[in-house]
């Protein structure tokens, strides 16, 4: 990576958690650590893309948000549920 450059919500979350592969994310144990690191992330450190993205490949579907902190609650909310 460049200094300066960014990485992307689901890379800060694949190294934070240290699974194997992105789509381990969505299971169990990692799952669980996610949610965790996702809850100290302040919503505006990504993109309203990046929260998206993140949305999609942690619960295996699309949903459109108005804006970062709803999508952020949307995540935490709909992994506790699962």
């Amino acid at each position: 990576m460049e200094d300066g450059e960014k990485r992307g919500l689901l890379e800060y979350l694949h190294q934070e958690v240290g699974c194997g592969y992105l789509s381990d994310l969505r299971y169990r144990p990692w799952s669980q650590e996610c949610h965790r690191v996702i809850a100290r992330i302040k919503p505006g450190a990504y993109t309203l893309v990046d929260w998206s993205e993140a949305y999609c490949c942690l619960l295996g579907h699309r949903e459109s948000f108005a804006d970062v902190q709803q999508a952020r609650e949307r995540i935490l909310q709909d992994m506790a549920a699962g």
